[in-house]
């Protein structure tokens, strides 16, 4: 597959985003009130601070061929910890979540990785 800027919204994109459930699929609340359930989602990374992030989600349902999701996070040497907010219709109606450093890896809304890969 070759790179074309002209797929994407924002034509200085130079990352991709995907998320994986271990065989499993996701199962997201849309903003029309639909369910999606992606095996492999994935999206254009439209923003990125050193803290937090947007992402353009693609067919993730019939209903919604995108949607848009906040993300704060935290790198640091023991790994990343990552707290996904909303989805929203638009950028300017996905909240970016609060993530403090002692909010706890729950698997659910705070996902924390080791620099292998792996849950802490």
């Amino acid at each position: 597959m070759v790179y074309e800027p002209t797929n994407y919204d924002s034509p200085a994109v130079t990352h991709l985003v995907t998320r994986g459930a271990g065989g499993l699929s996701f199962w997201w609340p849309m903003p029309d009130g639909t369910t999606a359930t992606p095996y492999l989602p994935s999206g254009e990374l439209l923003e990125q601070t050193e803290s937090a992030m947007l992402v353009k989600w693609r067919e993730l349902n019939p209903t919604n061929p995108f949607a848009y999701q906040r993300a704060a996070y935290l790198l640091d040497p023991a790994g990343l910890k990552i707290e996904w907010g909303n989805f929203a219709a638009s950028p300017a109606g996905a909240i970016l979540p609060t993530l403090l450093p002692g909010d706890p890896c729950d698997n659910t809304t705070v996902l924390c990785y080791d620099h292998a890969g792996t849950w802490p």
